[in-house]
This record gives structure tokens, C-alpha cells and sequence, in this order.
């Protein structure tokens, strides 16, 4: 748990927080161990987590109705992704896998919205 918070505490939308909140934030992550090429989650499962990647490197792609692939982005350590969709609900649905043994730190839906009830975390979504 140290680990994790000592982590977050790095991240530009967890820095302003004083340590007990930040030690609140960190108790809702999980953490994930996904190895090279695993399916973190595929389009169906959009919106229902926000993942950080702790180590590692992820793919975000989508499918095309011909079958293919096509790769949106990337995120590696550090980076944080599937915050807009529990926003907004609107976010284009997408798969995410993991290019490398990748660790990722998780939060639910219901931890997400404790998350942005908190004026500083709030406003550093905003900023970035």
C-alpha cells in the first residue's frame, strides 16, 4: 500500500493532496498483473473502471467490421486512462491490452465518483 501511495503521490492529479487523503485515494486501488499480449478489457467493459499503469505498457485499440485492428494509443507508466467514460458516458468503446508485463492500478465506478467529490482531485482533472 506504501508503494502504491508513494506512487499516485507522483501523478499530477494525486500531488496536491495532503498524505491522509492521499493514503484514502491509494486504499481504493487494486492492483493487477496482467503478462505480455493479455486482454486488460475489450470494448464491452468500457466504462466501468479507471486504470493507471503502475509498469508497464498498454495498447487501447478497436475493432473494425472487417475484423482488423486498429491501434488508438498507447500508455505507459505514469499514464491513466478510462477516466472519461465514467465522466461522461460517452466514450468510444475500446480494447486494452498489455504490450509488456504490465502492472495497473484500478479503481471502480463507486470509488470514482468518492474520488471526484474531492475539490482538489476535481479540479486537477480539469486542469489536465
Amino acid at each position: 500500500m506504501q508503494e502504491n501511495r508513494a506512487f499516485l503521490k507522483k501523478m499530477a492529479i494525486f500531488q496536491d493532496l495532503a498524505d491522509t487523503e492521499l493514503q484514502s485515494v491509494a486504499e481504493m486501488f487494486q492492483e493487477r498483473q496482467y503478462k505480455k499480449n493479455e486482454i486488460i478489457f475489450v470494448e464491452e467493459d468500457t466504462g466501468q473502471y479507471m486504470y493507471v499503469v503502475k509498469e508497464g505498457r498498454v495498447k487501447v485499440s478497436r475493432s473494425l467490421p472487417n475484423g482488423r485492428e486498429t491501434i488508438l494509443t498507447f500508455h505507459k507508466e505514469g499514464e491513466y486512462f478510462g477516466e472519461m467514460s465514467l465522466i461522461d458516458g460517452e466514450t468510444a468503446p475500446a480494447n486494452v491490452t498489455a504490450v509488456v508485463a504490465t502492472t495497473i492500478l484500478v479503481i471502480g465506478r463507486q470509488d470514482f465518483s468518492v474520488l471526484l467529490a474531492n475539490p482538489k482531485i476535481q479540479s486537477m482533472f480539469l486542469k489536465v
